[in-house]
Formats: C-alpha cells, sequence, structure tokens
C-alpha cells in the first residue's frame, strides 16, 4: 500500500488504525445521516429550529425561534447536549437575551439563562420530534425538514 508517497507495510497499517480507533474513540451513539438543517413545525409557522451537526464532537448546536404567550419573538439556545441512542438527543436549554436590532447596542443586557431542556427524536431523515421543557412545562413539536426549493 502506498501512503503519503512511500510505501506502508501491513503492521504499520494496523498500528495506524489502532492509534485512530484509540484517539477517535468508540463509535458514537448518533444519527449515521447529517440532521443538521433547518426544521419547521407546519402547524406554527412562526416556530423553527436550525441545528448545526458537529460530527467531530459528537455535539449538536441549536436555535429555536418562536413566540411567547403574548405573541413576541423569543430566542432559545441548546448545546453541549449528548446522544442517547442513534436518534435521541437531549441538551439544557438556554433563553437568549439582547438588545433589538431597532435599538442602540447595549451589550449589559446580553446573556443566556437556562429555562429547561430540549429533546430531539429523529424518526427518519426528514422528521423530528421536538419536546421542550421550558420553565417546567412540557410541549412537543412535530418537525419536518424545512423544503428549500431548488
Amino acid at each position: 500500500m502506498r501512503f503519503l508517497g512511500g510505501a506502508i507495510m501491513a503492521q504499520e497499517a494496523r498500528d495506524l488504525a489502532a492509534y485512530f480507533n484509540e484517539s477517535l474513540g468508540p463509535p458514537t451513539n448518533r444519527p449515521d445521516y447529517n440532521v443538521g438543517d433547518f426544521w419547521w413545525d407546519q402547524k406554527n409557522g412562526g416556530s423553527s429550529v436550525n441545528l448545526r451537526q458537529f460530527s467531530s464532537r459528537n455535539q449538536l448546536a441549536g436555535i429555536w425561534y418562536t413566540f411567547d404567550a403574548a405573541g413576541a419573538p423569543v430566542w432559545f439556545l441548546f448545546n453541549g447536549g449528548s446522544w442517547s441512542g442513534p436518534s435521541i438527543y437531549t441538551a439544557p436549554l438556554y433563553r437568549a437575551r439582547g438588545t433589538p436590532f431597532t435599538l442602540a447596542i447595549d451589550t449589559s443586557s446580553y446573556g443566556l439563562t437556562e429555562v429547561g431542556t430540549a429533546a430531539l427524536v429523529f424518526s427518519d431523515r426528514a422528521n423530528v420530534d421536538f419536546t421542550f421543557t421550558v420553565n417546567g412545562q412540557r410541549t412537543l413539536a412535530k418537525m419536518v425538514r424545512f423544503p428549500f426549493p431548488n
């Protein structure tokens, strides 16, 4: 076998494989497909989740934008969770606060407050059950990948 312009012997290949298997750890508990995308709640058109999957860290980062009980827009973030199976991800949920874009920037108003949990259960590549608990109230939103036109 040739490797980086030189020959590599079978034992060296086994040594490299053992090294990388040790370094990368055991197989991960995440789906075998990328779940990073824009997910949309069709029943509540203003609510959606943007997911970024970090395969090297076996993590998801999500931004959920929705509306509060008074109809005001609100943003939540989640990160630092874990996969408990190949289709179930849970993480702490934080509410973001800051200056509305129509006002002068006030960095003292920026912050995150932990308000609950986010749980995502992927049934396939196109569907996810997004269960969120905010201030003790648990809700389920059935979401689909947003169908961007070609």
